[in-house]
């Protein structure tokens, strides 16, 4: 729009016409308007009028510009409810330029998106497992050299090993006791991050004398490496000491949300159910006796294969091997990974095999719908968390997570590919963080949105304006 001010007798603003609407803006604000001397009331209607009256008087009377997102009533009787705008409001002369950008889907986007993050934590962090995101971090050469934390629950910061960096960024940061540890473990996760096949694994992690054992899960989500340690300390204590009383250990393994199945060799060398825990015998049924692979029929045709391979490889290396498949459980259709672990006698000789099955769907989808909101937003997007100081304020931000629009921009202000910090974006110009950091600092504490036009200096000098 074109809007002209409308004077009383002391030259005071009282209103404005419209001079001009293009075909968009007589569509979908003017539609029921009369075709000449239309008012500004016929844009905004009665509710909206005195306060975008103030914005265009402030506009005319000190030149600044305006721009913010405004709620303005659908016209369309099919449509009830409220259409979001973007509002520049300019000034040339005596004349207003107002244009108002539809940004209702985008910010239902970014409302889904904020919602599947909040999903996503609440049901990490009420996992007692740890549970991870992770981002490759890649050199110039494209190899991957380390991978990026992208979101971790609770349970990652209590249970990990004590840090003096209070929030660690990479996995290096986290494996900063043991280099060689670290390049271990990276191997395999990189190894993970690009077959793109899920793995599972027990892992021994000591330190300061204690082992503690974990079931660890790897599977990739859209160019994110999900990563969940289970603490089966326990477990294996109770696998390993075959010569406790049996109503010991089936009393802890009663106890378990995982579904767990004992199947011994018979004299043909089939392996039969010997105990499976209340938790498998809810979900599939009385299996007793039963050949344990009779238990592949509640999963995808692949399960059978899979399991037959797991228990030959988990043989082979005297170790807990798994996979990851899909199959009904109480009739609906779940993501589960499965743990086989043998036991041998004194011969060397497999007696036993003990099947652990555990239920990952909400963890997958909650993955997946926080990733796939936020790549599916054309615009950047980043999550970020505070980082504190030492007197417990706000000094910079961390990125938890950005999509490709919010990665193409990080590299045009850093020319960096290992950019984890707002400092790190905006570093090439010290007084840009400063203000930049005001404004997060500012809407994080008051939990309010803002928005505005931005014009920044790329490290090259050029200017780009968001």
């Amino acid at each position: 729009f074109i809007l002209q001010p409308v004077r009383s007798g002391d030259g005071s603003v009282t209103g404005y016409t419209v001079g001009f609407a293009n075909q968009a803006a007589r569509q979908s604000f003017l539609r029921n308007a009369p075709d000449e001397d239309a008012g500004l009331i016929d844009i905004v209607g009665r509710d909206a009028l005195a306060e975008t009256l103030e914005a265009c008087n402030q506009v005319l009377g000190t030149g600044q510009p305006v721009d913010d997102v405004v709620r303005h009533p659908q016209l369309q009787p099919s449509a009830p409810g409220h259409t979001w705008y973007r509002r520049r409001i300019g000034v040339q002369g005596d004349r207003l330029f107002v244009t108002f950008e539809d940004v209702t889907e985008e910010r239902r986007r970014d409302a889904e998106s904020r919602r599947n993050f909040e999903l996503l934590r609440a049901a990490a962090d009420s996992n007692q497992d740890t549970f991870l995101l992770l981002e490759p971090v890649r050199d110039g050469a494209g190899q991957i050299t380390d991978f990026s934390v992208i979101f971790q629950n609770r349970r990652a910061l209590e249970t990990r090993i004590p840090n003096p960096n209070p929030s660690p960024a990479t996995l290096r940061e986290i494996l900063f006791y043991d280099d060689g540890h670290f390049e271990k473990v990276l191997a395999e996760f990189v190894e993970a991050f690009e077959s793109g096949e899920p793995s599972i694994k027990d892992v021994a992690w000591d330190y300061a004398g204690t082992v503690t054992w974990f079931e660890r899960h790897l599977s990739v989500t859209a160019d994110v490496l999900t990563v969940v340690y289970r603490d089966i300390t326990s477990f294996r204590r109770e696998i390993a000491d075959l010569g406790a009383a049996e109503a010991d250990r089936r009393a802890v393994l009663e106890g378990l949300s995982d579904m767990i199945v004992v199947a011994d060799r018979d004299s043909e060398g089939s392996y039969r159910v010997s105990y499976a825990n209340e938790a498998f015998r809810r979900a599939f049924g009385d299996y007793s006796g039963r050949k344990i692979v009779e238990a592949a029929s509640h999963f995808d045709p692949r399960a059978l294969e899979q399991m037959t391979a797991a228990r030959i490889e988990a043989v082979r290396t005297g170790s807990t091997r798994g996979f990851s498949f899909e199959g009904l459980i109480d009739g609906e259709r779940r993501a589960v990974n499965l743990a086989v672990t043998p036991v041998l006698n004194g011969d060397d000789e497999l007696v036993r095999t003990i099947w652990r099955l555990t239920d990952v769907t909400e963890q997958k989808e909650s993955a997946r719908r926080l990733v796939a909101a936020a790549e599916a937003n054309p615009d950047a997007f980043l999550i970020m968390e505070p980082v504190l100081d030492q007197a417990d304020e706000i000094a910079n931000f961390r990125i938890v997570f950005e999509n490709e629009g919010a990665r193409a921009i990080r590299r045009a202000f850093s020319g960096r590919e290992d950019v984890q910090l707002l400092s790190d974006m905006v570093g090439h110009r010290p007084d840009q963080f400063s203000r930049v950091l005001q404004d997060y600092v500012s809407a994080f504490q008051e939990g309010r949105t803002t928005d505005r036009d931005l014009a920044v200096g790329d490290p090259l000098g050029n200017q780009r304006h968001y």
